[in-house]
């Protein structure tokens, strides 16, 4: 079971808005960081509301929001997807193609997820992986 590490006593908003603050990012900075990656994500109505009234997809696209405003330049993204539905893996797959990060490791078993992945890809024992060309 994947947990992805959101504290219960913090709505969504303020648990995207926790990796920025821990970076030093001021609290007004991080919290606006923190709407427009839950936006970008299509879930700034879901801000206000706790971990425990999400489903568990909306729980993953909290913690790849708190990704996404934290400013990361290195990401493991380990089946990132797996729990979300078909519209929120659009939603998903588009703001993770255009992450700025510098590297970004994407494991996936589904081809879909695969292929939205970032730039280059390359096989190796069977696996596929796919790496920016910089």
């Amino acid at each position: 079971f994947q947990d992805h590490r959101l504290f219960p006593h913090l709505d969504a908003l303020d648990n995207v808005a926790f990796a920025a603050r821990r970076r030093g990012i001021a609290r007004v900075a991080a919290r606006r960081a923190a709407q427009d990656a839950l936006a970008t994500d299509e879930m700034a109505d879901l801000g206000t509301r706790r971990p425990d009234s999400l489903s568990l997809g909306q729980r993953q696209r909290v913690a790849i929001a708190r990704t996404l405003a934290a400013g990361a330049r290195t990401v493991l993204l380990d089946e990132p997807l797996a729990a979300v539905d078909d519209d929120g893996r659009t939603t998903l797959r588009d703001a993770l193609r255009t992450f700025d990060a510098a590297y970004i490791i994407w494991v996936t078993h589904d081809p879909a997820d695969a292929s939205a992945a970032p730039q280059r890809v390359s096989a190796q024992n069977g696996a596929v992986r796919k790496t920016s060309d910089s």
